[in-house]
């Protein structure tokens, strides 16, 4: 047992400021909750929890967790906005992985802010000539792909 999560998250490198912010917050009661919620769910909703969780079904986990709904929809919100936000890191390099994860510590201070879906890049459009090459190099990985080289 690794012991109160503040104190972990003390020993981590670069999570010292992020242990100051939560301040008096009871990370292990809140985590407890969570574990709680998770593990009403079925393993088909654990999965895919935005797709399959309807309003029945939310209403069934927090029952069965022992918790209020609105937290149940939460943490459901939550996972949407950070699964989002992973599939956003995906296509980044380590320097720009590593300028999101500072601008997510530093949203983490207010702590009503919620995690929203991040929006699509507003950089300028393509020309026809560069649509094109990207075309092309895509069906030339997606063969390059299909032939298993």
């Amino acid at each position: 047992r690794l012991g109160p999560i503040g104190k972990v998250l003390g020993m981590i490198p670069g999570m010292g400021q992020l242990k100051e912010l939560v301040g008096d917050a009871d990370l292990d009661k809140d985590m407890g909750r969570l574990f709680g919620i998770i593990d009403s769910m079925t393993p088909q909703e654990r999965r895919n929890p935005n797709k399959v969780i309807d309003q029945q079904r939310r209403r069934r986990i927090a029952t069965g967790a022992g918790v209020e709904l609105q937290e149940v929809s939460d943490l459901v919100k939550q996972f949407d906005g950070m699964s989002a936000m992973m599939k956003g890191m995906a296509g980044m390099g380590m320097r720009e992985r590593v300028q999101q994860m500072q601008a997510m510590q530093g949203q983490m201070a207010n702590p009503g802010m919620r995690l929203g879906k991040p929006k699509g890049d507003t950089g300028r459009r393509l020309t026809a000539d560069e649509r094109r090459k990207q075309k092309k190099q895509r069906e030339k990985d997606l063969r390059r792909k299909r032939r298993g080289d």
